[in-house]
């Protein structure tokens, strides 16, 4: 099965590993800087209904913001990360969160994040924009695992949620190709 997203489609969730790995003991640093809610996330969170719906979307607001993905599934979450955020949510704790069955809630969390955090989604033209890019770095001798991980940094400098790992893979090896072609051409 192929995890690439159609552009501007919320990504599918699936039973495989999350594209996002979380550390599963985090440190007292790290759980400060990634994991703590301000007042107004707090708000933010607490419009939503069911003591779960609030965790998962503590969770992904949490994220989003460090990771610039949202998680495919809730089942990875670390127990600390969980207790951490269900302290700040007085929440009962809870060794472990569960996928939402209702895909219409997740698709409208997904919405609110991407909203309240100013992010956008990865559609035609961020693709398109994204292409150009990438086009731009490519001449400049930069290796394909290395034009990754600047086009993932350039997608969260532009807050656009990035889109799952193979798409950008994809991407990069697209505009390598044609542009060691191009050169190819340009020299024969």
């Amino acid at each position: 099965m192929d995890d690439a997203p159609t552009l501007g489609a919320p990504q599918p969730r699936s039973s495989r590993a999350p594209r996002v790995t979380l550390p599963l003991e985090p440190s007292v640093e790290e759980l400060a800087r990634d994991w703590t809610l301000s007042a107004a996330d707090l708000k933010e969170v607490r419009r939503c209904r069911g003591d779960d719906n609030r965790r998962r979307f503590a969770v992904q607001l949490c994220t989003l913001r460090r990771y610039g993905r949202f998680l495919t599934s809730y089942v990875h979450v670390p127990l600390t990360i969980l207790t951490h955020l269900n302290r700040q949510l007085a929440l009962a704790p809870v060794l472990f969160l569960t996928d939402s069955e209702c895909e219409a809630t997740e698709s409208e969390q997904q919405d609110r994040l991407r909203q309240y955090l100013g992010y956008q989604a990865f559609d035609e033209r961020r693709h398109q924009q994204l292409v150009r890019w990438l086009e731009g770095r490519v001449l400049d001798s930069v290796l394909p695992r290395a034009l990754l991980q600047q086009a993932e940094e350039q997608l969260r400098m532009w807050r656009v949620v990035l889109p799952a790992i193979s798409t950008l893979e994809r991407l990069v090896a697209s505009v390598t190709a044609q542009a060691q072609h191009d050169v190819f051409v340009r020299i024969a």
